[in-house]
């Protein structure tokens, strides 16, 4: 970073560690095959993949549960700032309903903490609902996610 900011170069970096691409880049090129299946910002990549090898290589599941039956899953997505947020803690207050951490993932990307988590809802609908409608007007990205996660 510091080469190209004091020289303005750019510089390619080839390399399937993550880790390495979170800490010194800016843009991103996903390669599938030898084509380029999605490029962007890292930060947009790394918290909207659209390709399923983008998902694979910003959304690593080696700790994900294989599958989940029950109450309904929902993906929360931390941006660089909602990270900083007790946005969880507050839920569960506001809504006085307990959720079930599944998975949670954090990244420093560029200097900021960004992140996912995967929540179980309660059982009861309304409930549940409620949980759902409350965590969509915080500035975070909320997506409900199948039974296999």
């Amino acid at each position: 970073k510091q080469i190209n900011k004091e020289m303005g170069l750019t510089i390619v970096v080839i390399t399937h560690e993550m880790s390495v691409i979170e800490e010194i880049c800016q843009r991103i090129a996903i390669i599938d095959e030898s084509r380029i299946v999605e490029m962007g910002n890292v930060i947009d990549i790394f918290t909207n993949p659209k390709t399923q090898i983008a998902k694979s290589f910003a959304s690593p599941g080696g700790d994900r549960p294989d599958r989940v039956i029950g109450n309904r899953l929902v993906q929360i997505i931390f941006d660089g700032n909602s990270s900083f947020e007790p946005v969880l803690a507050k839920t569960i207050l506001e809504c006085k309903a307990p959720v079930n951490i599944m998975f949670a993932d954090t990244k420093n990307i560029d200097g900021k903490a960004f992140g996912q988590m995967i929540i179980q809802l309660p059982e009861d609908e309304n409930l549940s609902n409620r949980v759902l409608a409350y965590l969509r007007t915080q500035d975070i990205i909320v997506k409900e996610v199948e039974e296999s996660v």
